[in-house]
């Protein structure tokens, strides 16, 4: 009996410790807000790195040298070698003209040069028997051109009367047959001629006529060449305007600025026209890095710079903006003209400086940025802090915070984190 007695008052006794200890627990208990060695997750050390201050902005891309080409001359096209997206270097042929007009005007001019040669020396030297033999054969090619120049204007007419050729072509053909023909007639008149007058005045003006058939022969040389155009530079087609049969007009014309057959443009280096906030266009400076991507090649980051920024702004729906020129080489020539891309341009990097992530800065009353730091007894305590420049994921502490130190990065107090209402803050260099 007494043993059961002493088993009971054990039991109690140990009743009472464990109550005892319950109590103790209690009243141990951590205040409101204290943080356990669970809680830790909820914090970071601030630590130096460095901070990249970017500016972003969608832009389209375009060439950055861009060719409309025409053609010299006038004249239908007979061959068309080019279509859009074809690769051409400079001087590649491009497109040929029908010669036939050019090449009765090449040789009208060399008829009109050698006649005035022949006039030249005969007015130096006389008539001879040679000299009349150089008048004959020149006469003969006159009459030579004179025919080929009429059945062409025949033809011309012909062609114009059942619609296929123009009135300028007719015109031009027509012309051609009335300067063979004084070239013809003046041909005529000088072999006639059995004694040239040998004075100082007849030779001068003799030798002005030759100078000029000269003249005129390198002119009808030339254009001749005109009838073939070629690139002028190295660059990619971009759009093809004509097609064969159709009819030229010559960029010299006095009708109006000539035909344009095809833009060139070189997509080697290509320029990106973008738009920047007046926020933000006193950070942007030419030479900085830019780096690019397009919604065609999402996996590919291309590397540009800021080659421009316009120092005019347009105002649209009462916001001022400015455009900054960013050039990217395009080598493979990748980019395409039109695209649409996101530019992201580096405007500073500070280095080596604490910071710490921008969605743990709040407010206090007195509309003061601070952040929460871990407290000697584990508890969150709020630091008034001033902030530098910011990226919007991390913030530069100029003030009020050490590296090493404890900061609340999650289940941060307070639901309102600071806003910068005309951007990113300035460095105090900046």
């Amino acid at each position: 009996m007494k043993n059961k007695y002493v088993k009971l008052i054990i039991i109690l006794v140990a009743i009472a410790a464990i109550s005892a200890v319950a109590v103790w627990a209690a009243t141990k208990k951590k205040p409101s807000g204290s943080t356990s060695p669970s809680d830790l997750k909820n914090y970071q050390k601030a630590a130096k790195g460095d901070l990249k201050m970017t500016v972003k902005a969608t832009g389209t891309i375009e060439p950055r040298n861009t060719v409309q080409v025409k053609s010299d001359a006038t004249g239908r096209i007979e061959k068309l070698l080019i279509k859009e997206g074809d690769f051409v270097k400079q001087g590649n042929m491009i497109a040929v003209l029908d010669q036939r007009n050019q090449k009765i005007a090449l040789e009208r001019a060399q008829v009109n040069e050698m006649l005035a040669r022949v006039q030249y020396e005969m007015a130096k030297e006389g008539t001879s028997a040679s000299r009349k033999s150089d008048l004959d054969q020149t006469l003969k090619q006159a009459e030579n051109a004179y025919k080929q120049a009429k059945d062409n204007a025949g033809r011309i007419k012909a062609l114009k009367e059942k619609g296929y050729a123009t009135q300028q072509e007719y015109d031009t053909a027509e012309r051609g047959e009335k300067d063979a023909k004084a070239t013809l007639e003046n041909a005529q008149k000088q072999a006639k001629l059995n004694v040239a007058t040998q004075t100082p005045k007849s030779i001068k003006e003799a030798k002005l006529q030759w100078d000029l058939a000269r003249v005129n022969l390198k002119d009808a040389r030339k254009g001749l060449g005109d009838a073939t155009i070629k690139s002028p530079i190295d660059g990619t087609v971009l759009e093809k305007k004509v097609n064969v049969g159709d009819t030229v007009v010559s960029s010299a014309s006095v009708f109006g600025e000539g035909t344009t057959l095809c833009s060139v443009a070189d997509m080697g280096l290509i320029q990106i026209r973008t738009t920047i906030d007046e926020v933000d266009v006193g950070r942007v400076k030419i030479g900085q890095i830019a780096s690019v991507t397009a919604d065609a090649f999402p996996e590919r980051t291309f590397a540009g710079r800021v080659a421009n920024v316009f120092p005019q702004g347009t105002v649209t729906g009462g916001v001022t903006s400015f455009v900054a020129i960013v050039e990217v080489p395009n080598e493979d020539r990748a980019l395409l003209s039109g695209m649409t891309t996101t530019v992201e341009i580096t405007a500073q990097t500070i280095k080596n400086v604490v910071n710490v992530p921008f969605d743990c800065i709040r407010v206090n009353s007195k509309n003061e940025p601070i952040v929460y730091v871990r407290g000697e007894k584990g508890t969150p305590e709020e630091r008034k802090v001033r902030l530098g420049p910011t990226d919007y994921t991390n913030t530069q502490i100029v003030e009020g915070l050490k590296e090493g130190e404890m900061v609340m990065i999650k289940n941060v107090p307070g639901s309102s984190s600071v806003s910068f209402a005309s951007g990113p803050p300035r460095s105090e260099n900046q």
